[in-house]
């Protein structure tokens, strides 16, 4: 974003002038509402990216339904302060570290495409950026079987950049 108005020579420190990374390692969408809400209160912010819903998955074995609801919420949160979100759909992620039983890893692998797929489906009246389709599931992008590495990294925020580019955001 620095770059792209021309005050890229500073590095990260002079980006963050214009682009604030808020990670929350672990949180689950339901647990991020009141720091979203906090932090949008900071602002004025000209958009929200959101990406969450994978650790509702993993360490809550939450429904696709219950994920989706707590996205709309953090969602809702934004509309209510103003600020025109970006909705990314969950990055693909290998949970055979996290379940050992086929069926239960089989379940919860739908539940993370199923999420995503309902992410896809909200580009009817939200701006929504497809990171599965940007950054695959595969040693180019990811250390683990979740995290990505460097590479994927800057996929993603190169999908990100494009949406806010193509929406006017």
């Amino acid at each position: 974003l620095a770059h792209d108005v021309g005050d890229g020579a500073g590095g990260y420190k002079d980006s963050l002038r214009y682009a604030r990374s808020r990670a929350y390692s672990g949180w689950t969408a339901e647990e991020l509402l009141p720091m979203l809400r906090r932090s949008l209160r900071e602002g004025p912010w000209r958009c929200v990216v959101i990406m969450a819903g994978v650790n509702d998955v993993i360490w809550r074995q939450a429904s696709t339904a219950t994920v989706l609801a707590h996205l709309e919420e953090l969602y809702a949160a934004c509309d209510e302060a103003g600020v025109p979100v970006i909705a990314l759909t969950n990055l693909e992620a290998d949970l055979g570290e996290f379940f050992t039983d086929p069926i239960v890893l089989a379940e919860r692998q739908k539940a993370l495409a199923d999420v995503a797929e309902g992410v896809l489906q909200m580009r009817r009246r939200r701006v929504v950026a497809d990171t599965r389709k940007e950054v695959p599931l595969n040693d180019d992008f990811f250390d683990d079987a979740v995290h990505p590495k460097p590479t994927g990294s800057v996929r993603l925020a190169d999908c990100v950049f494009q949406a806010i580019k193509f929406h006017g955001l």
